[in-house]
């Protein structure tokens, strides 16, 4: 099992790691198929990460029965992953170990009867027939947040595909009926997901949104645009270091045909790192895009096919060397 996370954040004394300090943790499951008809779902592989998207534990698993479906094309699981997979009972009861801080598991399960699954938490919102209650469409802010919510889905779940349609499909039919900031927040939500954007990108858009609801909190209106104002200086401190660096490089006279993109190398980290801790970390990304893009440039526009594979040569026997 491997099991990444640091270590002030566990404790290991009695051998068996345990999380301090979580509040939330989700667990994701991929399924291979057994049975005569691959119909019956094994479990293969499990994933388990804490509230700040951080990985614990990821882990492949031998199911109990023998698995007559890999779903490779849906869980990229094969044979040789499961070959020393370990046994489904111990990699739940080390799972709950480690969720419960060592605590027993007798007195875990008399506390808890069950993890809530996408299935159970979603059913509430659906009618007899499994089909999602049309009175939810009244609650468009209820309904925005259903549409959000189905974009962290994963393959399988069927309940949050549903919800992806049936709040689409009500959102889109209200658009034009809803008065602003609402109707402006929907038809934006429907053009691009919040997941599916960059952070602060959608953080200046709120803040434009927040502005024009009726009850808003003036006090958190104005930290908002200033932490926002705040992090855009320190962005500008780092793009400047970054363009300061390409210049003293001189590329643009010793490697003509290499693309000017530092801004653009710099603007990429934005949407991996955009919290102000990660500084370092954006300058150190932004300036590595922008060598590998010097890379690319000499394969596309400059070399020949024999001087690239000499070139290719240097480039794997480096990476060997680093290797070893």
């Amino acid at each position: 099992m491997e099991m990444l996370y640091s270590e002030d954040e566990v404790d290991i004394s009695n051998g068996i790691s345990s999380i301090r300090s979580r509040e939330a943790v989700a667990i994701d499951c991929e399924m291979v198929g057994g049975g005569s008809d691959c119909s019956l779902d094994l479990c293969a592989r499990v994933c388990l990460v804490d509230e700040d998207e951080k990985l614990i534990v990821h882990t492949f698993v031998l199911p109990q029965i023998p698995v007559t479906d890999y779903r490779y094309e849906i869980t990229g699981i094969t044979e040789v992953n499961l070959r020393d997979a370990m046994p489904l009972n111990e990699v739940r009861e080390r799972i709950l170990h480690i969720l419960h801080n060592g605590e027993s598991i007798s007195r875990l399960r008399r506390k808890m009867a069950h993890f809530v699954t996408t299935s159970e938490l979603f059913s509430r919102f659906q009618d007899a027939k499994g089909k999602f209650n049309e009175s939810l469409s009244n609650d468009i802010k209820g309904l925005l947040n259903l549409y959000e919510a189905s974009h962290v889905r994963t393959h399988g779940e069927d309940i949050l595909e549903e919800a992806l349609a049936f709040s689409t499909a009500h959102l889109e039919s209200a658009a034009p009926h809803l008065k602003s900031p609402l109707s402006k927040q929907v038809t934006h939500a429907l053009a691009k997901s919040l997941h599916k954007s960059i952070p602060r990108v959608e953080t200046r858009y709120f803040i434009s949104i927040y502005e024009e609801e009726e009850f808003k909190n003036d006090v958190l209106l104005r930290f908002a645009k200033l932490d926002f104002n705040l992090l855009q200086m320190l962005h500008k401190q780092e793009l400047s270091e970054v363009s300061r660096w390409w210049k003293d490089l001189d590329f643009v006279s010793t490697l003509p045909y290499a693309r000017d993109r530092a801004a653009e190398c710099y603007f990429w980290t934005v949407g991996v790192y955009a919290e102000p801790q990660y500084s370092q970390a954006r300058v150190m990304f932004a300036k590595t895009i922008a060598m590998i893009s010097i890379v690319d440039d000499t394969f596309d526009a400059y070399g020949i096919l024999k001087e690239l594979e000499v070139y290719t040569d240097a480039i794997q026997s480096y990476g060997l060397l680093l290797d070893n």
